[in-house]
């Protein structure tokens, strides 16, 4: 497993999102640290993970360029946990054990995002680690889960906001040991990362709950992201989902039209959304006998509802849509010891597979960044490729009233593209565009760029 991770870790990353704003949000937090307005220059540079923030710390830019594989180290750290509890599983039996321990039959479907820090996947494990430790809760009473758990929510949260409902299960525990001692470092710990998040975002947005506006009107600073740009991507966000472009068709349709859409979208994504909605239906029939499954089964609609009406892309429902599939996967092969190696054995050729000869998906996608898996190259063994696919793209210096900054040449292949371009970088197409259509084009605070951006309007 080491082998394999380090081969898929060391690759090309996959992800389109990478090109877009993972590689810049990184690269300003080392150089300058939370900057004041960020969004202004790029909108996507506004979310700011806390995943980001923590790779930011392990990719050592002092010392190389290439480094920026947390998730390699995360998929890693899995896969020995997910093995003691394979282990654990053979000796007592426990479901539960078997539950976390099947993570390993589907990293083939989490290695894409193994060579690019994408919130994703630290978002799906730590849900589904969450999920097994909320379990354990109720077959063992033990104290030190709470707190493990506390840790593993607020972490999960500051990576990626829209799992928040996973407070449900918290609650669920605190509530449960009916002793409000136990509440006492949950509460504090909430509390320091409820600031945390407040501070973070009203640095580089202005917005205290950045992307929702609520409590927008308390702030007024300077570098305050526009306010149309902010609305325009709750817009983009809420319809991406259903490959739609325009705001008045989208909010005429009706919601069983929406959800027509949705669920029939090409590809891989109408094909996932149908496994979503078949195995939320299949678990139902594990909810019937115990309590715990009954709680889950709750937050898995709860969770559901908040992605379908933020931004119902499929890779975001992949937190809940590995729970589940594991459940249910563990209540099927309970015991079936020879299959479960089976299953074990035939992920890890299907990965040495994939890392060794690559993997071509342009049948199932229309994403041209993530239409082929890369295979290994001789170099690859001595030190990783680059982070990024554009290896060889240009950028072009331009400089609009007081902000010089650099955009991909004319070879980038969308709208956000900013790949491993020099700071400040930004598309220039992107900076016409919200010119034109919204009276904004990003500007320097001072003359010094880590002053950070304010929104400004074109002459």
């Amino acid at each position: 497993m080491i082998v394999i991770s380090l081969i898929h870790s060391s690759s090309l990353p996959f992800l389109t999102d990478n090109e877009s704003y993972y590689i810049q949000t990184i690269k300003w937090i080392n150089n300058y640290g939370l900057v004041k307005g960020l969004a202004n220059l790029h909108l996507f540079l506004g979310q700011n993970s806390g995943w980001h923030l923590l790779q930011s710390s392990f990719n050592f830019s002092f010392t190389a360029s290439n480094l920026n594989d947390l998730n390699g180290f995360l998929i890693l750290s899995t896969s020995f946990f997910c093995i003691e509890k394979w282990e654990s599983y053979k000796l007592i039996g426990n479901k539960n054990d078997l539950f976390i321990s099947l993570i390993i039959i589907s990293l083939v479907f989490l290695f894409p995002f193994i060579a690019s820090p994408s919130p994703d996947l630290p978002t799906t494990i730590i849900v589904t680690l969450i999920i097994y430790f909320f379990i354990e809760s109720f077959q063992k009473e033990n104290s030190n889960h709470i707190n493990l758990i506390t840790v593993l929510t607020l972490l999960v949260i500051l990576i990626k906001v829209t799992v928040a409902p996973i407070l449900i299960l918290l609650l669920i525990i605190l509530i449960k040991t009916k002793d409000l001692k136990k509440w006492r470092l949950p509460f504090v710990l909430s509390l320091m990362s409820l600031s945390s998040f407040i501070i973070k975002n009203i640095v580089i947005t202005g917005y205290p709950l950045y992307p929702l506006s609520i409590g927008n009107e308390l702030i007024n600073v300077d570098w305050k992201l526009n306010y149309n740009l902010q609305l325009a991507y709750y817009q983009w966000t809420s319809m991406y989902g259903w490959q739609m472009y325009n705001w008045e068709e989208f909010c005429n349709l009706s919601l069983i039209n929406k959800f027509w859409i949705w669920l029939n979208l090409p590809k891989l994504n109408g094909l996932l959304n149908k496994l979503i909605l078949l195995l939320m239906f299949l678990f139902l029939f594990l909810t019937n006998k115990k309590k715990e499954m009954r709680y889950l089964y709750i937050f898995f609609i709860i969770q559901f509802i908040v992605f379908y009406t933020t931004s119902p892309q499929y890779r975001f429902f992949l937190p809940f849509l590995l729970s589940i599939a594991l459940l249910i996967s563990a209540h099927l092969l309970h015991k079936r010891f020879y299959l479960i190696k089976l299953l074990f054995a035939l992920n890890l050729i299907l990965l040495t597979l994939l890392g060794v000869f690559g993997l071509n998906v342009r049948n199932v996608t229309n994403n041209n960044i993530m239409s082929v898996k890369h295979h290994i190259i001789p170099s690859q063994v001595n030190f990783p490729r680059s982070i990024t696919q554009f290896e060889d793209l240009e950028f072009i210096e331009y400089e609009i009233q007081n902000l010089k900054y650099f955009s991909p040449s004319k070879d980038s292949l969308f709208f956000w593209q900013t790949s491993n371009g020099p700071l400040p970088c930004v598309n220039k197409d992107m900076i016409d565009y919200f010119s034109t259509y919204y009276n904004h084009i990003p500007q320097l605070r001072t003359k010094n760029i880590k002053d950070g951006f304010l929104s400004s309007k074109p002459d």
